[in-house]
């Protein structure tokens, strides 16, 4: 005869059995149980071995609420959504999901006057750091918080296109303004770009911040899998976008750190060129991040060496950018040349003829 752990049915709590026994009573709710089925019951929903780490899976009380939150965050009811994964915590409060839905939730209510994005980075830094100290360095951890950045770039993304639609409706407004020669139309542009910088550079740091956070605590990341390696470079461009779109809003901008701390993970997945997919990413990477830079010069090119070697025609085509936003001659093609050379000697010609003949 042996006691053995085991969890009622009734009121979840752990309990221990006599497992030579058929049956019994649990000691804290009276509840009669069959004694397979609620050690079974411990088995699958209080611990599990897995790849070395133990995991602590949640019961069925919060997986149902968890359900029931995902499902209204997918309709778009993100209050209601947020309110469901707050009582989860309130309950659970190191349930990984609930920690990571609940910021998500926060961050879809953000307003241009109120952007809730450092919620969400609390909460990326919260689940990623219960999801790493459940499940190790393994395939789970990976998958999770894989899964995890996809749904920061669709909730960011959505943020990047409030600011863009807002500030282009502050741009018309002032224009209008101006027009009619009201002085606040200086204002309301100024006040836009302040909005702007701030949202948009706050998304951009929260993107960083997930990707390093996980960098930082995982081991193998090179064979942490494509999936996993796509989903991180594309946040990587998206951060890079953010930050150069920021930066046109408020002078002396300055996010070395952050393009440097970037640029180490994205060189530590040492893509290929034979990974198309992966390769072509990283390419959108290194513009981005040329774009950032306005002058090349061999300082910032040194700096960004390995990178730009193995995307040998991105420097060339970010120069051709610059010299096209530049204006003037320098961007036209032969044919536009050639034909506006013909055409000045025909004007030419004409007025000498004209002069002549007076």
């Amino acid at each position: 005869m042996g006691l053995v752990p085991a969890k009622c049915p009734n009121c979840g709590a752990q309990i221990s059995v006599d497992e030579s026994k058929e049956a019994g009573i649990c000691q804290y709710c009276g509840t009669p149980f069959v004694t397979e089925k609620v050690i079974n019951n411990y088995v699958t929903n209080v611990s599990n071995n897995f790849d070395g780490a133990v995991i602590n899976v949640y019961g069925p009380k919060t997986e149902t609420m968890l359900k029931n939150g995902k499902r209204m965050y997918e309709e778009e009811s993100y209050k209601d959504a947020y309110d469901v994964f707050t009582q989860i915590l309130n309950n659970d409060p190191d349930c990984a999901d609930a920690i990571l839905y609940r910021g998500l939730c926060a961050a879809w209510q953000s307003t241009v006057a109120d952007c809730r994005v450092f919620e969400l980075d609390k909460a990326y830094k919260s689940s990623f750091k219960i999801a790493k100290q459940n499940f190790g360095n393994t395939e789970y951890y990976f998958s999770f918080t894989s899964d995890a950045v996809v749904l920061l770039s669709k909730v960011t993304s959505a943020i990047y296109d409030m600011y863009m639609r807002y500030l282009s409706k502050m741009k018309k407004t002032a224009t209008v303004n101006t027009l009619l020669g009201s002085a606040s139309g200086i204002s309301i542009n100024a006040k836009a770009k302040e909005n702007c910088f701030n949202g948009i550079h706050n998304i951009a740091v929260v993107n960083y911040n997930a990707l390093m956070y996980i960098y930082n605590n995982a081991k193998n990341i090179v064979d942490s899998g494509n999936q996993f390696k796509k989903n991180f470079l594309i946040i990587a461009g998206n951060a890079v976008v953010y930050l150069n779109e920021a930066k046109k809003y408020k002078s002396g901008t300055d996010d070395t750190n952050l393009l440097d701390g970037l640029c180490s993970l994205i060189e530590e997945f040492d893509v290929s060129k034979e990974q198309e997919e992966l390769y072509g990413l990283e390419e959108r990477f290194v513009q981005e991040l040329l774009r950032y830079n306005k002058k090349m010069n061999n300082e910032t090119i040194s700096k960004y060496k390995s990178l730009i070697d193995k995307h040998p025609t991105t420097l060339e085509k970010i120069e051709q950018e610059r010299i096209k936003a530049k204006g003037g001659w320098a961007t036209w093609s032969t044919k536009q040349k050639i034909i506006w050379i013909v055409v000045a000697i025909i004007i030419i010609l004409a007025w000498i003829i004209y002069l002549i003949n007076i």
